[in-house]
């Protein structure tokens, strides 16, 4: 019989955009600001420790998941 090949991509699910949250929200706490500053400053730090740049850093680009973490999307 022939070869059967599958392909499974798993991925994170995230709550919304940085930028819904803004624009549901109108504001965020200030231990919230911080917290997501700190998180991405860690992700810049390491893509460009290894060379990568996003070059289009922007709150739609800014996925938020449960218990506030913070993943970077759309790498172009």
């Amino acid at each position: 019989p022939g070869l059967y090949l599958q392909v499974v991509v798993v991925t994170d699910y995230a709550d919304g955009e940085l930028y819904q949250v803004l624009e549901d929200d109108g504001s965020l706490p200030e231990e919230q600001v911080r917290a997501i500053a700190v998180q991405l400053v860690s992700a810049l730090h390491y893509l460009h420790s290894h060379r990568i740049l996003h070059r289009d850093m922007k709150p739609q680009n800014i996925l938020v998941g449960k218990a506030g973490v913070v993943k970077l999307c759309d790498f172009g």
